[in-house]
């Protein structure tokens, strides 16, 4: 999906917060940051609790620790090497082009970062939202007891790193195993040298401000709202890229107001037109549509496709509605990689309208 470039994007839309600078303010941050890692019940000495504490929460630590080349590599492999002993009970292979990228260290001098905006499923567990790994950071962790949908949030990728804000009420940047792997709407165009610092900069200043400061809220302080406000650092309206009146614009309206959403398609006034011979194959409700099978969503696309084939390739808001449609797709192919003999995740007997993302390398299968 291409989207409208701002060429302004690196002029900050909102004020940078102030750090902590007070000994009493220091305290204060350490304090909130250690009420939340105690939250999450881990093993951690409380010394260990302190130090990993106030690396999300004082910038100049940040940057040489979560935001840093070193850490990102670092990571990559203890993240890689935990997989693999979880993967060993079920005989998986690993995967050669995760691998391949331990050969290739990260260069942040005269890097690009670009900045993806990517729509999460996210579940609970004993009343809990699982942490998730960011191996398929789009729409991730399934239960494969009760493979039912969840509700979506929507995260951030900011060059290797994937940045979000949950219940767990901390944002720890970490390193994507693949960006071939994410379904994702670039934004704006990409930082380059020297902006990738001024970037870095503005990164750490919110990360810092919300993890020393707030708490998870579903209304004030939720996923999106995280994201609108790191976007607006870095230069970007999303409320300008994508319009209330659009099915995607619709879907992070929700978001902010409520913090999570499920799996509705609001059709604009030109795809109701297309569809209307059709539509009553589905389930709709005030022009929202429901799609309970990985059949029904590919039904769709191929119908729209065959009353204007041009709908989604050419039209601004055909290309955002192709978007958040292949993202309600992938959840049902992590569905269906995990529950092949469910009829409701398999796609169209003629193939998925977005095709499988196993053949195209969107998505690595064995960590579905």
């Amino acid at each position: 999906m291409e989207l409208k470039k701002d060429p302004n994007s690196y002029v900050q839309l909102i004020s940078i917060p102030v750090p902590p600078t007070s000994n009493e303010q220091k305290r204060e941050a350490t304090n909130m940051i250690l009420k939340k890692l105690n939250a999450m019940k881990t093993n951690f000495s409380e010394e260990e609790k302190i130090k990993r504490g106030q690396n999300l929460i004082f910038k100049e630590l940040l940057l040489q620790t979560y935001l840093s080349e070193r850490h990102v590599g670092k990571q990559m492999r203890e993240e890689l090497n935990n997989d693999q002993v979880s993967d060993d009970e079920e005989e998986e292979e690993e995967d050669e082009s995760t691998l391949a990228q331990l050969e290739q260290p990260l260069r942040l001098s005269g890097y690009r970062l670009t900045i993806k905006l990517v729509i999460v499923e996210i579940h609970h567990s004993n009343g809990q939202r699982l942490l998730r790994k960011t191996l398929t950071p789009v729409i991730n962790s399934f239960s494969k007891l009760a493979p039912q949908f969840g509700i979506f949030h929507s995260a951030l990728i900011v060059g290797p790193w994937y940045l979000e804000w949950n219940d767990s009420s901390l944002c720890i940047p970490r390193r994507c195993y693949s960006q071939a792997a994410v379904i994702a709407a670039d934004l704006s165009q990409p930082y380059v040298a020297p902006e990738v610092s001024v970037a870095l900069n503005r990164m750490a200043d919110i990360i810092c401000d919300w993890n020393a400061k707030h708490m998870y809220d579903s209304q004030n302080y939720n996923c999106q709202t995280f994201v609108d406000i790191m976007c607006k650092a870095l230069g970007i309206d999303i409320s300008q890229q994508f319009p209330k009146d659009t099915a995607i614009g619709s879907f992070f309206e929700a978001l902010r107001q409520k913090g999570s959403c499920n799996l509705a398609f609001k059709m604009s006034p030109k795809l109701a037109d297309l569809s209307k011979d059709f539509i009553h194959n589905y389930k709709v409700n005030k022009n929202r549509i429901a799609f309970d099978t990985h059949n029904d969503i590919d039904s769709f696309v191929y119908q729209v496709n065959k009353a204007d084939p041009e709908y989604f390739s050419k039209n601004e808001v055909g290309q955002q509605d192709h978007f958040l449609l292949k993202s309600f797709d992938r959840a049902f192919w992590l569905r269906h990689y995990k529950n092949p003999d469910e009829k409701r995740w398999a796609p169209h007997v003629d193939g998925c309208a977005f095709m499988d993302p196993n053949v195209t390398k969107t998505m690595c299968r064995q960590y579905c």
